[in-house]
Formats: C-alpha cells, structure tokens, sequence
C-alpha cells in the first residue's frame, strides 16, 4: 500500500478484491471493482474514532459508499485502514442466510482417506484389524464415499479373515441444506454433521442397498459438538477388545493390563449400546456391555428429517433376511430451546417399529445436565426403553440404563428382529472426582439376559491422573468390600514416572477370581534450543508390569 499526504492507493488491488468476497461478482461488477480499488483513494484520516471531532456522533469511523464505490479511513497511529465498499456489491443481508457455509469457488475434488491398523502378536495367536474411510470428489457438491475394514485372526487352532463395506454410495448435495445418496448404507451418517443429529439407541436400522435423502448439517456455520461419553474397560492380561454394535464389528484395540479408556474417535457417531468382546490369550474371556453417545449439535433449531429405503444386507447371502425389503423415515426438531423431540419408524422383517426420543439441557449450578429418554413400540411384541442422566461440573456422574424385550425370548415370536438383542437389560453409572493431582473413577455397571449366564468382575485402579472402579455383573448382586492404596507419581530430571495399581474380582460361572496388578510407565520431554521452533517427545511405554497375582477359588471352598 501506498500511502502519501491525502491519498493511499493498494500497491496489489486484485488480491484486495479476492479476501474481500468480491471474486463471485458478475465479470462487469467484478472489473468496476477492481478498477475502484486501483485508483487512489482519500485517506479520511479525520473520521478516525477518539481523533476527529465527530467522535461521538455517526459520523466516526463510518464513511457512505453512495457517491463513491470504494472508501477507506486510514488510521496512521496504529497502522489500520478500514475499507468500506458499495453496498450492492455484498450480498443482500435479509436473504443471505448466515447459518450455512458456502464453498469456495477455489475448492478442488480430492481423495480424502484414513486408514487404520492393528497388529498384535503373541504366544497363542495373531491378530491384525483394519479400519478404512474415504471421499472421492466428484464434482460440484458430489462425491463417492466409503467405509471398509478387515480382520485376520490365527491362534493354535483357528483361523479367520473377513473383508466387508459398511458404507459405499455416491452422494449430491442438494443447496446446502438436502442431499440425495445411492448405494449400501448403514445407520452411523444419521447421527453425524453430513446426515443430521438422530442418534437412535433402538430403532432397528439395519445395513441395506438402496436411497436415502434429507437433510444435512454439513454446511452448518458452527463447530459440531462430536464430545463422546468414556468407554471404560479393564483387562488383567495382553487383550484384544473387539467393539460390536449388535453384530456388527465397529473396530478391534489392544490393550496392555490395567484400566484403559477405548478410543472411540473412530466409532460411528450415534447413541447406543456397546458389546465388548475381550480377548486374552487369543481366548474369549467375556463380553461387556456399555454406552456409547457420540452426536453434533443436540438443540439445533433447524427441523431435521430422512427417508430411506431399500434391501438388506446382512452380509450373509444364506440369511433368511438378507435382500428382504426395508424402509425407515424419521424427524427431529426442537420443542423449546433446550428440548428437542425425534421420532423415527422403520419396517425390518414384515414388521413396523417405532421410536421416540426426548433430549433436554440445563445448566444447573456451576454445570450442565443433560437429560435423555427414548421409547421403543414394535408390531411383533418388540418392546424398550433407555434413559441417560450426565452432570458436568468439575466432576462428571452419569447414569444409563437401557432395556429391551420381546416375545422372542419366549419363542411365541422367534421372528422377531430384535432376537439377538432382547429381555436384556442393562445399567451403566459412573462417577469421576479430581482429587488433588489424582483423578478417581467409579464405575459400577450391570447387565442381565434373559436365558444366558451372567458374568461379573470388579476392579479399582489407581493412576496419577485415574482411580477407577468397575464392576460388571447380574442378579442376583453380591456385596463386596474392597481396599484402595493410592500410589504417588514422581517428576526427576524431565522424566514423568506415571505408576496405575489394582485390585479386582471377577465372577464368571460359579468360579471367583481375585486378584491385583501394578503398572509403571516412563515419559521423558527434550527441551531443545529454541530456534529450532520444535519439542521432542519420548514415551517407551510401561517398563514394567506385575499382572496376575491371583487367587482363584469356587464358592464354598
């Protein structure tokens, strides 16, 4: 920029034209305003706010753009120029809506993908599990979107490999609002920013190949909220956790002993009920159950809606069901501004299901509530229902509880597509408290199925930064009593000495199992010069671990 007496003049007036919206004008306007911002220009220095005499009145820092297309105030103390532009160059503010984002004319398609990858390898078994998802561009607001995983399992006496897509369908953005995608499909975009925020916890919404369209928050002018609620599990051993929503394989992970947090960036957004599968030497030990919340914007006032339809896919061409003609439509819109109501139906296996959910926010004390319910009604005698209280303040409790039913688990209706997921009831609380430099968790949970064993385990465990304790069991429930020693963690010489210790029963089948473990991990942070503009960072990870000293007894011995 040029600056003289009276006048400045941009030394680069297109690149002024570009970062002030200006590019998308018709060809006529657009050369009108460049030729504007190429020309010099009165420097108005007098309308600066807290300089001129007018300071208090309209007149400062403000200058009309009716006689000239282009203005600017030059404020020579702190550097600033203010720019002010014809009024019919912007866009109308009474239509432009500000809530949707709008593609820049720069933007290119693109291949976008993540691949993940598993691998664990040990005296009885290996294991390998990849999880992939892409977006091919096709065009102006289309693309070819995909998700894909695979498994590899071998141990002493098994082998096992499968390959499968979840998702794989071509997709057009209608506006900024719609969309219309055909292909194989599954629930997970109906809880997430290109699908909308339904987020259903018990409507049969099985994989199918067909259409869907509706609306979208992909456009949406804020940042989604994706906070997920904790996946707490504890192993006493080496183990691979393999994730189920139903029967569906969301991922694998594999963990050290101790109280780990699963990472569920990459499961599919959604409310809904989790099935762990730990594996310990290659053996299926048990299965838990747990929530998973993961969702955008709750509250939004915008009304949601989509309509699908299709075949299903249950991946098993010898399935009764697979190719079977499915269909669901749903809605969600806010009541108040912290209530929203969704409703959602879906036909599955010549029978009608239906779902209503109502979620609620409040800010309570120093903290928020969040409050959550859902009823489900099946033709077929399918029945259920789930509810969620969470508090935030500091601390965290949370409490949730979901049952579903069916006359299937009598037989009178072995049709029913709720089978595999039936007379189950499940409860899930939690409660975590900063203590100090600790950090505690208690977690109890229970899960009861109708016609099956129960299983049960309980642990405390003590980190710097975590003290947990879960239990997992069924009724009848038995008490009992258990100590807590906490360890302190040390800071020598850069290094972060991190220690975790536990204690733990598990009741599986008439057999009691005691026991505890004790983990140190070491990380250590270079502190290089500063010019390089970068820090190093070391964790070897646990240098060591005592696991298994056990006792194991029946009761009555």
């Amino acid at each position: 920029m040029v600056v003289k007496p009276d006048t400045v003049q941009f030394m680069s007036p297109l690149m002024v034209l570009e970062s002030s919206g200006l590019a998308a004008l018709p060809a006529a306007e657009r050369q009108k305003a460049l030729a504007a911002l190429s020309r010099p220009l009165l420097r108005n220095s007098n309308l600066v706010c807290g300089v001129s005499e007018a300071k208090d009145s309209s007149e400062c820092g403000y200058v009309a753009t009716d006689k000239e297309d282009v203005a600017v105030i030059f404020d020579e103390n702190n550097g600033q120029l203010s720019l002010f532009l014809n009024r019919d160059w912007l866009p109308d503010e009474e239509r432009r809506d500000k809530r949707w984002l709008t593609p820049t004319p720069e933007g290119v398609s693109a291949f976008i993908h993540r691949q993940t990858l598993y691998l664990s390898d040990d005296l009885h078994s290996r294991n390998m599990t990849l999880n992939g998802s892409g977006a091919l561009g096709l065009g102006d607001g289309r693309y070819l979107g995909g998700n894909w995983a695979a498994i590899w399992n071998q141990s002493e006496h098994y082998n096992n490999s499968q390959t499968w897509f979840d998702n794989l369908f071509v997709r057009q953005d209608l506006g900024n609002q719609y969309y219309l995608q055909a292909g194989r499909m599954d629930q997970r975009n109906l809880s997430s920013a290109t699908g909308g925020d339904f987020g259903f916890s018990l409507l049969p919404l099985s994989r199918f190949d067909g259409l869907r369209t509706g609306t979208t928050q992909a456009y949406v002018n804020h940042e989604v909220d994706q906070n997920a609620t904790p996946v707490m599990v504890q192993v006493t051993r080496n183990a691979r956790i393999d994730i189920y929503r139903g029967s569906e394989l969301l991922g694998s992970q594999f963990l050290t002993p101790g109280m780990h947090t699963l990472d569920t960036h990459s499961l599919p957004p959604g409310s809904y009920p989790l099935a762990l599968r730990i594996y310990e030497d290659g053996i299926l030990r048990r299965t838990e159950s747990q929530p998973s919340v993961r969702g955008g914007n709750s509250f939004s006032a915008q009304t949601q809606w989509f309509i699908q339809g299709g075949q299903e896919d249950t991946g098993d061409k010898a399935s009764h069901y697979d190719g079977e003609t499915v269909m669901a439509a749903g809605f969600r819109t806010g009541l108040r501004k912290n209530i929203s109501l969704t409703e959602g139906i879906s036909l599955a296996h010549e029978a009608w299901y239906s779902e209503t959910r109502l979620n609620s926010q409040h800010a309570v004390l120093d903290g928020t509530l969040d409050l959550s319910a859902g009823i489900l009604h099946g033709t077929d005698s399918t029945s259920g229902n789930t509810e969620q209280v969470t508090y935030n303040d500091g601390f965290s409790a949370s409490l949730w509880r979901n049952h579903t039913e069916s006359d299937a688990c009598s037989g009178r209706h072995p049709q029913s597509v709720h089978a595999s997921m039936t007379c189950q009831t499940s409860m899930n609380a939690s409660l975590s408290v900063p203590v100090g430099n600790w950090y505690a968790l208690l977690g109890y949970s229970t899960s009861r199925t109708e016609g099956r064993r129960f299983t049960g385990d309980m642990m405390i465990t003590v980190t710097k930064k975590m003290c947990s304790g879960d239990r997992h069991t069924s009724l009848p429930l038995t008490a009992n009593l258990l100590r807590l020693v906490q360890r302190t963690a040390l800071n020598m010489a850069g290094m972060n000495i991190n220690t975790h210790g536990g204690v733990w029963r598990t009741r599986n089948d008439g057999v009691n199992d005691d026991g505890l473990f004790m983990s140190v991990s070491v990380s250590y942070a270079s502190q290089p010069p500063t010019m390089t503009g970068s820090n190093g960072y070391t964790q070897p990870g646990p240098i060591f671990t005592v696991a298994g000293i056990k006792k194991h007894r029946r009761p009555g011995m």
